[in-house]
C-alpha cells in the first residue's frame, strides 16, 4: 500500500515527485537574480546549503521530503546559478536574506 497523507476527508495517496520537478527556477530579491529549486506541497521547508555550494546538495533528498512538504532550495547569492554581486558575504547576510523568503 503506498503511503499516504491525511486530510479532512481522510487518508489520500501521496504524488510521487519526479526529479525533474526540481528544474531550476529564477526571481528576483533584493535587485539580485536569485536561482531555485522548488515542488511539492504541504508546509514549507527551506534547505540551505553550505558555503562554496548550491541546491544541487539536495537533490537525493528533495524527492522524498517533496512527497509531504513545499521544499523550497535556493542557491545562495555568489553560488550556483545567483547573482554574485558584490557585498556582505557573512553568515549573518546569507541569513538575513533566507528570512526575506
Amino acid at each position: 500500500m503506498p503511503p499516504t497523507r491525511a486530510t479532512a476527508t481522510g487518508p489520500r495517496p501521496l504524488r510521487p515527485v519526479a526529479t525533474e520537478d526540481f528544474g531550476l527556477q529564477e526571481i528576483v530579491l533584493h535587485g539580485h537574480r536569485v536561482a531555485y529549486r522548488a515542488a511539492g506541497e504541504g508546509p514549507v521547508i527551506v534547505l540551505v546549503h553550505g558555503i562554496t555550494s548550491t541546491s544541487q546538495t539536495w537533490e537525493r533528498v528533495m524527492p522524498h521530503l517533496a512527497r509531504r512538504f513545499t521544499v523550497i532550495a535556493p542557491d545562495l547569492l555568489g553560488h550556483g546559478e545567483s547573482a554574485k554581486p558584490r557585498g556582505d558575504y557573512s553568515l549573518g547576510a546569507y541569513a538575513s536574506g533566507v528570512r526575506t523568503w
